[in-house]
């Protein structure tokens, strides 16, 4: 490998070393200041509506479903015998027959140099 190989090669290394770090820092936002973005009123407002939320469900668990209504009584009966499976119909077979190839030959001059693309050398 020639210097200017190597130099090329190194000058794209150094290219996506300095592309990946530029993105990687754009995601992660290393530069920027780490701050709440939350006022602390509503920080106490959400925590407030969730001890709500959390005393509903306290009381709901402590209730007790309605009871439910007694099931009606059911006759059993034998089931029916089993009924006889029906012959699978018959498969249908796709029989197909291949034309035999015919090899046309003709001494015309069209057909000798390709330009007839017809399949016919029969129009002189």
């Amino acid at each position: 490998m020639g210097r200017i190989h190597a130099l090329v090669i190194a000058a794209a290394m150094a290219f996506a070393v300095a592309a990946g770090t530029f993105a990687a820092l754009r995601t992660t936002r290393l530069g920027s200041p780490a701050g709440p973005s939350i006022s602390p009123a509503a920080i106490s407002r959400q925590e407030q509506e969730l001890a709500r939320a959390q005393r509903r469900l306290a009381k709901a668990l402590r209730q007790k479903p309605p009871k439910l209504p007694a099931l009606p009584a059911v006759r059993t009966v034998a089931p029916a015998p089993a009924a006889r499976p029906a012959a699978p119909a018959p498969v249908a077979v796709a029989v197909t027959t291949r034309r035999p190839a015919v090899a046309h030959t003709s001494s015309s001059p069209h057909a000798a140099r390709g330009a007839d693309d017809s399949g016919s050398s029969f129009d002189d």
